[in-house]
């Protein structure tokens, strides 16, 4: 390590359920390290009690723990999924400890140490649900969200990575500017990120190690834009089928469904309420069809935009316009995304309200309403790293303190 570097401590804390993930972080902070060697002037350490705690004794394992590792990190970051942990003498589980002494650090001196938490969502086989373990997990979710925090989900160990690159990146691009780290001076190109393991690498594909940092900024735009592309696609049709469904209703107001109704109105409602669930069939298929270019652009995007996140020292100011057309794009991104959100619950409303009327039909209303409940998630996740992206890329552009006004209120 060069004599002018700084070294930022990260704090990891989870318990065992998630130890692919443990070995994620730790790739990715060396994989980070390596390409920002000579050119930040900072450099990540992982802290964990695998590799910073040894045998000991105390009032139990945990103190242990915490004695030997002291509060000596800049970030935290703690990770959830079913289970909770196992209990201490002083909490619930030794993460909910560890959270706790963190969080006690950060309301003394917020500038003390930054907290980032994650919650995995990937679906758990019923017969590994520990319903006590999984209800605890949601409850330290809810308290986290009462003390001011925005923790962060994933639902596999490909985008945990992404997000990581980008997060992380974030973390010390904020140091960087708040702590007026000077970069090294150096003639020494900056070396390509190394490669994470094989069995860690997003299936989507990675970015060339020889890409730099303006090809990864570009590719992330392109792909963003077909992104809001496609869900505009999904937008037109969810508006077409919305007047249909209209239509359809106001068809079936004509007719009399009591008991004492001809079999001839029920015969021609039959047919109205069939044509309907054939809508249905047909707008559910092709946004089925959407939905995987969706999530592919979007995964690409993520993958190049990460890759740029690791090669913040190949940013220059001459790089500014291509960096500020990025911006606006991904806001446009946004604020599209944001338009369909609304017009996709407007439409689900509509849904919600259709009466169960024949097999057919309910089975196509199920349908329909998974198929929009899939690409609302979709669009979820896609503002969340759109929103993450653009503050990423506002702050390459700015040099001033990221986070101007007032603090966010917080119960400390």
């Amino acid at each position: 390590m060069a004599k002018d570097q700084k070294r930022l401590k990260v704090f990891v804390a989870s318990p065992g359920d998630l130890r692919l993930e443990r070995e994620a972080l730790e790739e990715v902070i060396k994989e980070l390290n390596d390409t920002w060697s000579d050119t930040l002037g900072i450099s990540l350490a992982l802290v964990k009690w695998e590799t910073h705690a040894f045998p000991g004794f105390g009032d139990d394992a945990q103190a242990v723990v915490n004695e030997e590792i002291s509060d000596d990190y800049d970030i935290f970051i703690g990770m959830l999924w079913d289970r909770f942990g196992t209990p201490t003498k002083r909490a619930e589980s030794g993460t909910e400890e560890e959270f706790e002494r963190a969080y006690s650090r950060y309301c003394y001196d917020r500038s003390s140490v930054k907290l980032m938490f994650y919650f995995k969502e990937q679906p758990i086989p019923p017969s590994h649900i520990d319903i006590a373990q999984l209800s605890k997990v949601k409850d330290f979710q809810k308290r986290i969200r009462q003390l001011g925090g925005l923790d962060w989900s994933f639902e596999n160990l490909e985008d945990f990575i992404k997000y990581l690159r980008i997060h992380l990146s974030r973390q010390v691009q904020e140091f960087s500017k708040r702590e007026s780290v000077p970069k090294p001076l150096t003639d020494k190109a900056a070396a390509p990120a190394k490669t994470t393991p094989t069995e860690l690498l997003p299936t989507g594909g990675k970015a060339d190690a020889e890409e730099g940092f303006l090809d990864l900024i570009e590719e992330g735009t392109e792909q963003f834009e077909l992104v809001f592309e496609v869900s505009q696609r999904m937008t037109k049709l969810m508006l077409e089928f919305s007047k249909s469904v209209e239509s359809r209703s106001e068809e079936l107001k004509s007719f009399d469904f009591s008991f004492s109704a001809g079999k001839g109105d029920i015969k021609r409602a039959k047919r109205i309420i069939n044509l309907s669930a054939q809508d249905m069939d047909v707008f559910a298929e092709r946004m089925e069809a959407e939905i995987p270019l969706f999530r592919e652009s979007y995964s690409r995007a993520m993958e190049a935009f990460g890759g740029a996140a690791s090669l913040l020292g190949d940013f220059r100011q001459e790089n500014s316009r291509e960096v500020e057309e990025s911006v606006a794009a991904v806001k446009s991104l946004r604020d599209g995304l944001a338009d369909n959100r609304r017009a996709l619950a407007q439409l689900r409303e509509i849904m919600g309200l259709l009466p169960r009327v024949t097999t057919h039909f309910n089975r196509a209303k199920r349908r329909c309403i998974g198929v929009l409940e899939t690409f609302d998630k979709e669009m979820e996740s896609g503002l969340k790293i759109a929103s993450e992206v653009e503050a990423l890329l506002k702050d390459l552009l700015s040099e001033e303190e990221r986070g101007e006004g007032p603090e966010p209120e917080s119960t400390c």
